[in-house]
C-alpha cells in the first residue's frame, strides 16, 4: 500500500500483481520506483520495479524466486534470487536495461565469501546484505559492504 497526504492510501498490488495472490513492496526511492515482489499464479514469487510516476512495472523474468529489496536514486535494483534449492544469491538489475548479474561474480573466489542477500544499495553503488565468510577454515555468516570497483 502507498499512503500520501493528498490522496491517502493506495494498494499498488493490482499493478504489480503476476496473477497471484501476493506481492510486498521493500524500498522506494525519490524518484518514485518501488521495488518489491509479486507472486504468480503458481504462487513464486519475482522482484518487481514499478515506476509510479510512468505508471510501468518490469519484473524480474525465469522461473526461479526472487525478491527487489532495495532501489538507488540511478534506478540500480539489488536483492536476491533462487541460485539453487537451498541457496540465494545476490542480484544487481537495471531494469531499464533489462540486465540482471549476480554479485558473487564480481568478487574473487578467493575472498572466501559467499553473498546470500542483498537488502541496501546506495547512491555511489555500495551494497550492504549478508553471507559467508570463511575465517580460519570455519563458515560464518557475516554482515558485507561490497564497493564497486572504479571504472576505468
Amino acid at each position: 500500500m502507498l499512503w500520501d497526504p493528498t490522496h491517502g492510501p493506495f494498494d499498488l498490488h493490482d499493478l504489480v500483481t503476476l496473477g497471484g495472490s501476493s506481492s510486498e513492496a521493500a524500498a522506494i526511492n525519490d524518484a518514485g520506483r518501488v521495488v518489491g515482489w509479486a507472486s504468480d499464479q503458481g504462487g513464486t514469487l519475482h522482484g518487481f520495479c514499478l515506476d509510479l510516476a510512468g505508471g510501468t512495472v518490469r519484473h524480474l523474468g525465469g522461473t526461479v524466486e526472487s525478491l527487489a529489496t532495495g532501489v538507488n536514486e540511478a534506478g540500480l535494483v539489488i536483492g536476491r534470487y533462487k541460485y539453487s534449492w537451498l541457496t540465494d544469491h545476490p542480484l544487481a538489475w537495471n531494469p531499464a536495461a533489462d540486465a540482471v548479474a549476480d554479485l558473487n561474480d564480481g568478487i574473487s573466489q578467493d575472498a572466501g565469501w559467499t553473498m546470500f542477500e542483498a537488502w541496501g544499495v546506495n547512491d555511489t553503488g555500495q551494497v550492504t546484505g549478508f553471507g559467508t565468510a570463511v575465517i580460519d577454515g570455519i563458515y560464518h555468516q557475516r554482515g558485507y559492504l561490497l564497493t564497486p570497483r572504479p571504472a576505468s
